[in-house]
């Protein structure tokens, strides 16, 4: 009798110790949003805020932001590419901003911010587990805007 209550207690023991689900990697977690400031000398510039609300820490991220331009008011389009030149990190509850100058795109007209693409990629890790993940949308679609 006693062994069997040994065994049962261990078997439950075992199946307890198991029954924990590990959590899983949302890139919906993590935020995008841009905010536009004039300078003293009247260029604007913008800042592109990424926050982490995944609970993972983000490595080896690439940031990489492709600008639409319109000449003038005609109707055609260029794009401009933005990268940031080092991998960086961002803690799980961090948040990082990028900054750009108007000159940055270029004296091309003007841009529609909306309709910027952003490029993410790296990976996410939490203790031993490290999952590869890319993101790529316009900001009105990754900013979770109406």
């Amino acid at each position: 009798m006693r062994f069997r209550m040994i065994m049962i207690l261990s078997v439950m023991a075992i199946l307890g110790g198991c029954s924990g689900e590990a959590e899983v990697f949302n890139d919906e977690n993590i935020r995008f949003a841009i905010t536009d400031a004039k300078s003293n000398g009247g260029l604007s510039s913008h800042t592109i805020k990424i926050s982490n609300k995944t609970g993972f820490e983000l490595q080896n991220l690439s940031l990489e932001l492709r600008v639409p331009t319109a000449e003038g008011n005609s109707e055609k389009f260029n794009e401009v590419v933005l990268r940031v030149p080092e991998e960086f990190t961002i803690d799980s509850g961090e948040t990082k901003k990028f900054r750009f100058l108007d000159t940055d795109i270029g004296d091309v007209g003007h841009t529609d911010l909306e309709e910027l693409i952003i490029e993410l990629n790296g990976n996410a890790s939490k203790g031993n587990t490290e999952t590869p993940f890319g993101i790529v949308g316009s900001l009105l679609a990754l900013s979770g805007s109406p």
